[in-house]
């Protein structure tokens, strides 16, 4: 499968391991609002890096649980969300689908 881009929703449909926004003039910064992670199975879960090869963001399903995994960074920075530079998703287990909407 391959990650889709949704400009005018600002939003990332993430299902692949690959970098969605490189450290590049212009493009280096985002702004995530919120990621949604929909597990297949029981701790499933999907990591996020910074340009630096740094994590950034993780999340992870129960033990016992396939519910869907959210965090919202909607209030940081003024409403803006957590600032990352350049955003990568370096790990997904199998299935994982993840939303990451941009502010």
């Amino acid at each position: 499968m391959a990650n889709v881009w949704n400009k005018t929703t600002m939003l990332w449909k993430v299902d692949t391991a690959e970098t969605l926004v490189a450290k590049a003039p212009g493009m280096n910064t985002v702004w995530v609002a919120k990621v949604v992670m929909i597990p297949n199975a029981a701790n499933d879960a999907i990591t996020f890096q910074d340009s630096a090869g740094g994590d950034a963001i993780y999340l992870k399903a129960g033990a016992s649980d396939t519910s869907p995994v959210e965090i919202d960074f909607s209030a940081e920075n003024g409403g803006r969300g957590r600032r990352v530079y350049g955003l990568t998703c370096s790990a997904l287990s199998t299935s994982v689908v993840a939303y990451v909407y941009l502010a």
